[in-house]
C-alpha cells in the first residue's frame, strides 16, 4: 500500500507494554507511511497514554472494551472499523472468520502475530521487518526513542534525586514474566559496587507495566541514559529488569 493515497488506517496491537516498545519501531514506519492519513491505534487500556506519547496513532481505542469484542463476531462491527480503513492487525491473523469480517469493512489488511520469543531474530527486528522498516540497530534504537512532554509531577520527581541514580521497574504485569523478588534484591545490592559508590539514589516502581503516570517514568528514563554517555565520571545507570 506504499505510495497510495489511504484515508484511514486502523493498528489492532495486543501486546504487552514489552511488545509495544519492541514494535514501536515498526509502528511507527507504519504512521509515517500513512501520513496524510488518519490513525487509530488499538491496544490495551493502560497503554494508550503511551501510545500517545509515542506519536503512533491520531487516536486509541481499547481492546478490551465491548466494542473491540465485536471484532470475533456479532451483527455488527468495531465502530473504528467505520469508513472502510486500511488495516494492519496483530491479533486474528489465525482466525478465518476474523479475517473475513475485516476484509468485508476494510479496504485492505494485512496480519501478523505479535512475537513471543521463540525465534533467534530479536522482537524488534521481526516486528519492523514484517512491515518493511528498516532492521538496523541504529534505525531500530532511534526509531524508538520516547520523548516525555514536560511534566511537573516527572520534574519534582528528578529533582528529588542524587546522582549516581539506578531506575529499576519490574516489568511484565504477570508475575510469572519477572524476576523473583530475589533478583531485584540483588541489583539493589550489587549497584553500589557496580557505580563505585557508596550511595546509590535507586528509583523503584513497584507497579507493573500497566502504569498510569506514564510521563513519570518515561521522564526518569529518558534523563537517565544520555547522562551516562556524555558524562561517564558521574557514573549515571540505568538497570531495567
Amino acid at each position: 500500500m506504499r505510495g497510495e493515497s489511504i484515508e484511514r488506517v486502523v493498528l489492532v496491537f495486543p501486546g504487552a507494554l514489552g511488545d509495544l516498545l519492541l514494535a514501536l519501531p515498526a509502528l511507527r514506519a507504519l504512521r509515517a507511511r500513512h501520513a496524510g492519513a488518519r490513525v487509530t491505534a488499538v491496544v490495551n487500556q493502560p497503554l494508550r497514554a503511551l501510545v500517545e506519547l509515542a506519536g503512533v496513532a491520531d487516536e486509541t481505542a481499547a481492546l478490551e472494551g465491548a466494542d473491540a469484542a465485536l471484532l470475533f463476531g456479532g451483527e455488527r462491527l468495531p465502530r473504528w472499523l467505520g469508513g472502510r480503513p486500511f488495516v494492519y492487525g496483530w491479533l486474528g491473523g489465525g482466525d478465518d472468520e476474523v479475517r473475513a469480517r475485516v476484509a468485508a469493512a476494510a479496504r485492505g489488511a494485512r496480519f501478523f502475530g505479535v512475537e513471543r520469543g521463540g525465534s533467534a531474530t530479536h522482537a524488534a527486528v521481526a516486528y519492523a521487518r514484517a512491515v518493511g522498516a528498516p532492521t538496523a540497530a541504529d534505525a531500530l534504537a532511534a526509531a524508538a526513542r520516547l520523548v516525555p512532554p514536560p511534566s511537573s509531577a516527572a520534574d519534582a520527581r528528578w529533582a528529588g534525586l542524587t546522582a549516581p541514580i539506578l531506575a529499576v521497574h519490574p516489568g511484565a504485569g504477570g508475575r510469572a514474566k519477572r524476576w523473583d523478588i530475589a533478583g531485584f534484591v540483588q541489583v539493589a545490592v550489587d549497584s553500589r559496587a557496580v557505580l563505585a559508590a557508596e550511595r546509590v539514589e535507586h528509583v523503584i516502581d513497584r507497579r507493573p507495566s500497566s502504569f498510569s503516570d506514564v510521563d513519570v517514568v518515561v521522564t526518569v528514563v529518558v534523563r537517565v541514559r544520555p547522562l551516562q554517555s556524555r558524562d561517564r565520571a558521574k557514573r549515571f545507570e540505568l538497570v531495567t529488569c
